[in-house]
Protein backbone atom coordinates (compact mmCIF):
# COMPACT_ATOMS: atom_id res chain seq x y z
CA UNK A 1 0.00 0.00 0.00
CA UNK A 2 2.84 2.25 0.81
CA UNK A 3 4.45 1.57 -2.41
CA UNK A 4 1.54 1.91 -4.51
CA UNK A 5 0.98 5.34 -2.74
CA UNK A 6 4.71 6.54 -3.44
CA UNK A 7 4.46 5.52 -6.78
CA UNK A 8 1.30 7.62 -7.46
CA UNK A 9 2.88 10.75 -5.28
CA UNK A 10 6.07 9.93 -7.55
CA UNK A 11 3.62 10.58 -10.74
CA UNK A 12 2.12 13.51 -9.90
CA UNK A 13 5.47 14.98 -9.19
CA UNK A 14 6.71 14.12 -12.44
CA UNK A 15 3.67 15.51 -14.03
CA UNK A 16 3.45 18.39 -12.48
CA UNK A 17 7.46 19.33 -13.48
CA UNK A 18 6.77 18.20 -16.76
CA UNK A 19 3.92 20.45 -17.21
CA UNK A 20 6.16 23.09 -15.20
CA UNK A 21 8.84 22.92 -18.00
CA UNK A 22 6.50 22.66 -21.04
CA UNK A 23 4.52 25.62 -19.85
CA UNK A 24 7.11 27.41 -19.72
CA UNK A 25 8.93 26.61 -23.50
CA UNK A 26 5.48 27.72 -24.89
CA UNK A 27 6.82 31.20 -24.32
CA UNK A 28 8.37 31.33 -28.03
CA UNK A 29 8.69 34.81 -28.87
CA UNK A 30 6.53 36.38 -31.93
CA UNK A 31 7.81 37.36 -35.62
CA UNK A 32 8.10 40.86 -34.44
CA UNK A 33 10.17 40.35 -31.22
CA UNK A 34 12.23 38.12 -33.27
CA UNK A 35 13.27 41.43 -35.50
CA UNK A 36 14.53 43.56 -32.88
CA UNK A 37 18.02 43.65 -32.61
CA UNK A 38 20.83 44.76 -35.22
CA UNK A 39 21.22 42.70 -38.54
CA UNK A 40 23.97 43.25 -41.14
CA UNK A 41 25.28 41.70 -44.41
CA UNK A 42 28.01 43.43 -46.58
CA UNK A 43 25.92 45.71 -47.98
CA UNK A 44 24.53 47.10 -45.05
CA UNK A 45 23.40 47.39 -41.48
CA UNK A 46 20.20 47.54 -40.06
CA UNK A 47 18.85 47.73 -36.36
CA UNK A 48 15.30 47.05 -35.79
CA UNK A 49 14.54 48.69 -31.59
CA UNK A 50 11.39 48.06 -29.39
CA UNK A 51 9.76 51.64 -29.89
CA UNK A 52 9.76 50.95 -33.70
CA UNK A 53 12.80 53.23 -34.48
CA UNK A 54 14.87 51.91 -36.83
CA UNK A 55 19.01 52.89 -37.57
CA UNK A 56 19.80 51.76 -40.94
CA UNK A 57 22.88 52.15 -42.69
CA UNK A 58 24.23 51.75 -46.05
CA UNK A 59 26.58 53.31 -48.49
CA UNK A 60 23.91 55.75 -49.72
CA UNK A 61 24.84 57.09 -46.03
CA UNK A 62 23.05 56.50 -42.74
CA UNK A 63 18.97 56.73 -42.47
CA UNK A 64 16.78 57.30 -39.16
CA UNK A 65 13.29 57.10 -38.78
CA UNK A 66 10.35 53.93 -38.16
CA UNK A 67 9.44 50.95 -39.06
CA UNK A 68 6.27 49.01 -38.74
CA UNK A 69 6.19 45.21 -39.19
CA UNK A 70 2.82 43.09 -40.08
CA UNK A 71 3.98 39.40 -39.17
CA UNK A 72 4.63 36.87 -41.59
CA UNK A 73 4.44 37.28 -45.43
CA UNK A 74 1.40 35.61 -46.63
CA UNK A 75 2.63 35.00 -50.60
CA UNK A 76 1.10 32.69 -52.40
CA UNK A 77 3.21 30.65 -54.47
CA UNK A 78 5.50 32.41 -57.20
CA UNK A 79 3.34 35.37 -56.88
CA UNK A 80 4.10 39.20 -56.79
CA UNK A 81 6.26 39.90 -52.91
CA UNK A 82 3.74 40.82 -50.70
CA UNK A 83 5.25 43.85 -48.38
CA UNK A 84 5.15 43.22 -44.92
CA UNK A 85 7.88 45.27 -43.77
CA UNK A 86 7.53 49.50 -43.85
CA UNK A 87 10.20 51.98 -43.19
CA UNK A 88 10.21 55.75 -43.50
CA UNK A 89 13.28 57.34 -42.95
CA UNK A 90 15.27 60.85 -43.10
CA UNK A 91 18.63 60.07 -45.19
CA UNK A 92 20.72 62.74 -46.03
CA UNK A 93 17.85 65.61 -45.26
CA UNK A 94 15.34 63.21 -47.49
CA UNK A 95 12.06 61.74 -46.43
CA UNK A 96 12.22 58.20 -48.08
CA UNK A 97 9.88 54.93 -47.42
CA UNK A 98 10.19 51.36 -48.35
CA UNK A 99 8.59 48.63 -48.09
CA UNK A 100 9.73 44.57 -48.05
CA UNK A 101 9.07 41.48 -47.99
CA UNK A 102 10.89 39.81 -44.92
CA UNK A 103 11.27 36.41 -44.44
CA UNK A 104 13.44 34.42 -41.38
CA UNK A 105 15.46 32.06 -42.37
CA UNK A 106 15.75 30.87 -38.58
CA UNK A 107 16.30 32.92 -35.91
CA UNK A 108 19.15 34.36 -36.83
CA UNK A 109 18.91 35.14 -40.51
CA UNK A 110 16.03 37.35 -42.46
CA UNK A 111 15.89 37.82 -46.09
CA UNK A 112 14.68 41.03 -47.21
CA UNK A 113 13.38 41.71 -50.39
CA UNK A 114 12.24 45.40 -51.51
CA UNK A 115 8.62 45.43 -52.66
CA UNK A 116 9.19 49.11 -55.78
CA UNK A 117 6.65 51.40 -55.57
CA UNK A 118 6.36 55.22 -55.58
CA UNK A 119 9.46 57.72 -56.30
CA UNK A 120 11.54 57.00 -53.55
CA UNK A 121 11.99 52.86 -54.27
CA UNK A 122 14.69 52.58 -57.12
CA UNK A 123 15.43 49.00 -57.33
CA UNK A 124 18.89 49.95 -56.91
CA UNK A 125 18.34 51.22 -53.30
CA UNK A 126 18.75 47.64 -52.20
CA UNK A 127 19.01 44.73 -53.37
CA UNK A 128 16.45 42.21 -54.31
CA UNK A 129 16.26 39.14 -51.79
CA UNK A 130 19.46 40.68 -49.54
CA UNK A 131 20.35 37.85 -46.25
CA UNK A 132 21.11 39.77 -43.02
CA UNK A 133 22.38 37.97 -40.41
CA UNK A 134 21.91 38.93 -36.96
CA UNK A 135 24.70 40.71 -34.83
CA UNK A 136 25.61 40.15 -31.42
CA UNK A 137 26.68 42.84 -28.59
CA UNK A 138 30.11 42.34 -30.07
CA UNK A 139 29.42 42.84 -33.48
CA UNK A 140 29.96 46.25 -34.81
CA UNK A 141 30.72 48.08 -32.04
CA UNK A 142 28.44 46.80 -29.48
CA UNK A 143 26.48 48.92 -26.90
CA UNK A 144 22.99 50.73 -27.66
CA UNK A 145 22.14 53.24 -30.27
CA UNK A 146 21.05 56.63 -30.15
CA UNK A 147 18.45 58.00 -32.17
CA UNK A 148 16.61 61.13 -32.09
CA UNK A 149 13.31 61.22 -31.69
CA UNK A 150 10.83 63.47 -33.88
Amino acid sequence: MAKTRRNITQVFVITGVLFATLSQSGCAKSPSELLIGRWYSGEMTIRFREDNAVIWNSSQGLALGHFEFRGKAKRVKDRELVPNLFVDVIRNDERQKFQFELNFMGQDRIRMELVPYGENNSRNSTPRGLVLRRANDNTLGGGPAKVASR
